[in-house]
Protein backbone atom coordinates (compact mmCIF):
# COMPACT_ATOMS: atom_id res chain seq x y z
CA UNK A 1 0.00 0.00 0.00
CA UNK A 2 1.19 3.57 -0.89
CA UNK A 3 0.04 6.63 0.51
CA UNK A 4 0.54 9.64 -1.63
CA UNK A 5 0.35 13.01 0.39
CA UNK A 6 -0.05 16.06 -2.23
CA UNK A 7 0.30 19.83 -1.05
CA UNK A 8 -2.10 21.61 -2.75
CA UNK A 9 -1.29 23.49 -5.95
CA UNK A 10 -0.36 27.21 -5.63
CA UNK A 11 -2.65 30.30 -4.63
CA UNK A 12 -2.55 33.75 -4.20
CA UNK A 13 -1.48 33.84 -1.28
CA UNK A 14 1.11 31.40 -1.14
CA UNK A 15 2.95 33.53 -4.25
CA UNK A 16 2.73 36.33 -1.78
CA UNK A 17 4.25 34.77 1.53
CA UNK A 18 1.17 35.28 3.61
CA UNK A 19 -0.28 33.29 6.20
CA UNK A 20 -3.81 31.44 5.08
CA UNK A 21 -4.87 28.70 7.02
CA UNK A 22 -8.61 27.71 7.69
CA UNK A 23 -9.20 31.23 4.94
CA UNK A 24 -10.96 29.44 1.94
CA UNK A 25 -9.26 30.63 -1.21
CA UNK A 26 -8.83 29.31 -4.64
CA UNK A 27 -6.19 27.92 -6.37
CA UNK A 28 -4.10 30.37 -9.08
CA UNK A 29 -3.82 30.12 -12.82
CA UNK A 30 -0.76 28.63 -11.51
CA UNK A 31 -1.63 26.22 -9.45
CA UNK A 32 -4.43 24.77 -11.82
CA UNK A 33 -1.42 24.19 -13.74
CA UNK A 34 0.19 22.34 -11.41
CA UNK A 35 -2.65 20.30 -10.40
CA UNK A 36 -2.53 18.95 -13.60
CA UNK A 37 1.03 17.94 -13.69
CA UNK A 38 0.34 16.10 -10.34
CA UNK A 39 -2.65 14.37 -11.82
CA UNK A 40 -0.82 13.34 -14.95
CA UNK A 41 2.19 11.92 -12.23
CA UNK A 42 -0.65 9.61 -10.47
CA UNK A 43 -3.00 9.08 -13.54
CA UNK A 44 -1.50 5.52 -14.18
CA UNK A 45 -1.51 4.37 -10.57
CA UNK A 46 -3.91 2.08 -8.91
CA UNK A 47 -5.76 4.81 -6.79
CA UNK A 48 -8.19 3.09 -4.23
CA UNK A 49 -9.74 6.47 -2.81
CA UNK A 50 -8.90 10.13 -2.83
CA UNK A 51 -8.91 12.04 0.48
CA UNK A 52 -8.83 16.30 0.24
CA UNK A 53 -8.90 18.69 3.12
CA UNK A 54 -12.39 20.37 2.59
CA UNK A 55 -10.94 23.87 1.77
CA UNK A 56 -10.87 24.86 -1.86
CA UNK A 57 -7.84 25.29 -2.70
CA UNK A 58 -7.23 21.26 -1.77
CA UNK A 59 -10.67 19.89 -2.95
CA UNK A 60 -9.69 21.52 -6.51
CA UNK A 61 -6.52 19.88 -6.59
CA UNK A 62 -7.92 16.85 -5.72
CA UNK A 63 -10.53 16.74 -7.94
CA UNK A 64 -7.93 17.60 -10.70
CA UNK A 65 -5.83 14.61 -9.47
CA UNK A 66 -9.54 12.44 -9.85
CA UNK A 67 -10.21 12.97 -13.70
CA UNK A 68 -8.18 10.16 -14.90
CA UNK A 69 -9.45 7.79 -12.53
CA UNK A 70 -13.07 8.95 -12.67
CA UNK A 71 -13.37 9.16 -9.20
CA UNK A 72 -15.61 10.99 -6.51
CA UNK A 73 -13.30 12.90 -3.81
CA UNK A 74 -14.01 12.18 -0.34
CA UNK A 75 -13.23 15.93 1.93
CA UNK A 76 -12.38 15.58 5.20
CA UNK A 77 -12.75 18.46 7.57
CA UNK A 78 -9.84 17.35 10.20
CA UNK A 79 -7.53 17.59 6.84
CA UNK A 80 -7.45 21.22 6.52
CA UNK A 81 -4.69 23.84 7.13
CA UNK A 82 -4.25 24.93 10.73
CA UNK A 83 -6.26 28.15 11.94
CA UNK A 84 -4.38 31.25 12.32
CA UNK A 85 -7.29 33.51 13.69
CA UNK A 86 -6.45 36.93 14.03
CA UNK A 87 -3.64 36.07 11.83
CA UNK A 88 -5.15 34.77 8.51
CA UNK A 89 -3.45 37.13 5.65
CA UNK A 90 -0.75 38.41 7.55
CA UNK A 91 2.74 38.30 6.81
CA UNK A 92 5.70 37.04 9.13
CA UNK A 93 6.73 40.62 9.16
CA UNK A 94 3.21 42.22 9.87
CA UNK A 95 2.59 39.82 12.33
CA UNK A 96 5.64 40.45 14.39
CA UNK A 97 5.20 44.14 14.10
CA UNK A 98 1.18 44.18 14.82
CA UNK A 99 1.19 41.46 17.66
CA UNK A 100 5.06 41.79 19.38
CA UNK A 101 3.56 40.30 22.38
CA UNK A 102 1.99 37.23 21.24
CA UNK A 103 4.79 36.86 18.56
CA UNK A 104 7.13 36.34 21.19
CA UNK A 105 5.07 34.00 22.86
CA UNK A 106 4.78 32.09 19.42
CA UNK A 107 8.82 31.92 19.00
CA UNK A 108 9.29 30.56 22.38
CA UNK A 109 6.40 28.16 22.45
CA UNK A 110 5.24 26.91 18.67
CA UNK A 111 3.63 23.66 20.10
CA UNK A 112 1.02 25.35 22.78
CA UNK A 113 1.00 28.69 21.50
CA UNK A 114 -2.33 29.50 20.12
CA UNK A 115 -2.89 32.32 17.87
CA UNK A 116 -5.24 34.91 18.81
CA UNK A 117 -8.62 33.35 17.89
CA UNK A 118 -7.52 30.46 16.23
CA UNK A 119 -5.49 26.86 17.14
CA UNK A 120 -2.22 25.78 18.42
CA UNK A 121 0.25 23.22 16.80
CA UNK A 122 -0.84 20.89 19.08
CA UNK A 123 -4.27 21.10 18.35
CA UNK A 124 -4.05 20.79 14.91
CA UNK A 125 -1.78 17.30 15.29
CA UNK A 126 -4.68 16.24 17.18
CA UNK A 127 -7.14 15.84 14.48
CA UNK A 128 -4.83 15.65 11.84
CA UNK A 129 -3.25 12.20 13.33
CA UNK A 130 -7.45 10.99 13.94
CA UNK A 131 -8.08 11.66 10.37
CA UNK A 132 -4.58 10.14 8.93
CA UNK A 133 -5.48 6.85 11.79
CA UNK A 134 -8.91 6.51 9.90
CA UNK A 135 -7.77 6.49 6.86
CA UNK A 136 -5.17 3.85 7.08
CA UNK A 137 -7.84 1.81 8.80
CA UNK A 138 -9.88 1.87 6.14
CA UNK A 139 -7.54 1.99 3.08
CA UNK A 140 -5.74 -1.73 3.93
CA UNK A 141 -3.94 -2.75 1.26
CA UNK A 142 -5.03 -0.19 -1.54
CA UNK A 143 -3.39 2.68 -2.75
CA UNK A 144 -4.79 6.32 -1.84
CA UNK A 145 -4.22 9.91 -2.56
CA UNK A 146 -4.26 12.75 0.16
CA UNK A 147 -4.34 16.49 -0.68
CA UNK A 148 -3.75 18.58 2.28
CA UNK A 149 -1.87 21.16 3.30
CA UNK A 150 2.04 22.19 4.74
CA UNK A 151 1.12 22.15 8.44
CA UNK A 152 -0.89 18.42 8.72
CA UNK A 153 1.85 16.88 6.11
CA UNK A 154 4.36 18.40 8.62
CA UNK A 155 2.21 16.21 11.49
CA UNK A 156 1.84 13.32 9.39
CA UNK A 157 5.75 13.01 8.32
CA UNK A 158 6.74 13.86 12.30
CA UNK A 159 4.29 10.93 13.34
CA UNK A 160 5.67 8.46 11.28
CA UNK A 161 9.31 9.43 11.90
CA UNK A 162 8.98 9.32 15.74
CA UNK A 163 5.98 10.57 18.05
CA UNK A 164 8.55 12.39 20.17
CA UNK A 165 9.90 14.43 16.99
CA UNK A 166 6.87 17.28 16.21
CA UNK A 167 8.61 19.84 17.35
CA UNK A 168 12.17 19.46 16.39
CA UNK A 169 11.41 18.74 13.11
CA UNK A 170 8.03 20.34 12.69
CA UNK A 171 9.62 23.75 10.51
CA UNK A 172 12.47 21.93 9.13
CA UNK A 173 10.27 19.76 6.17
CA UNK A 174 9.82 21.84 3.50
CA UNK A 175 6.45 21.39 1.28
CA UNK A 176 6.26 23.10 -2.35
CA UNK A 177 2.92 24.17 -3.53
CA UNK A 178 1.93 20.56 -5.57
CA UNK A 179 4.80 18.74 -3.68
CA UNK A 180 4.03 14.78 -3.27
CA UNK A 181 5.14 12.77 -0.60
CA UNK A 182 5.35 8.87 -0.32
CA UNK A 183 4.62 6.67 1.97
CA UNK A 184 4.98 2.81 2.14
CA UNK A 185 2.33 1.15 4.46
CA UNK A 186 3.60 -2.95 5.09
CA UNK A 187 2.44 -4.97 8.30
CA UNK A 188 1.14 -2.22 9.33
CA UNK A 189 4.43 -0.26 9.38
CA UNK A 190 4.66 3.24 7.83
CA UNK A 191 8.15 4.08 5.94
CA UNK A 192 8.97 7.13 4.15
CA UNK A 193 9.85 6.61 0.59
CA UNK A 194 9.53 10.29 -0.89
CA UNK A 195 9.55 14.05 0.71
CA UNK A 196 8.58 16.83 -0.90
CA UNK A 197 9.16 15.45 -4.55
CA UNK A 198 8.46 18.30 -7.12
CA UNK A 199 9.88 16.88 -10.07
CA UNK A 200 6.99 16.55 -12.07
CA UNK A 201 6.54 19.95 -12.05
CA UNK A 202 9.48 20.32 -14.15
CA UNK A 203 7.57 18.43 -17.60
CA UNK A 204 5.82 22.41 -17.63
CA UNK A 205 9.27 24.06 -18.26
Amino acid sequence: MKIFIVRHGQTSGNSARKYFGITDIELNEEGIIQSGLISKRLERKNIYKIYSSSLKRALKTAEIIARPHKMSVEPKEDLMEINFGDWEGLSFQEIQKSYPHEFSKWQNNIMNFTTPNGESILELKKRVETAFDEILNSATENNVVIVTHGGPIRIILSKILSPNVLETVFWKIKQDNAAINIIENTDNTQIISLINGTSHLNQNL
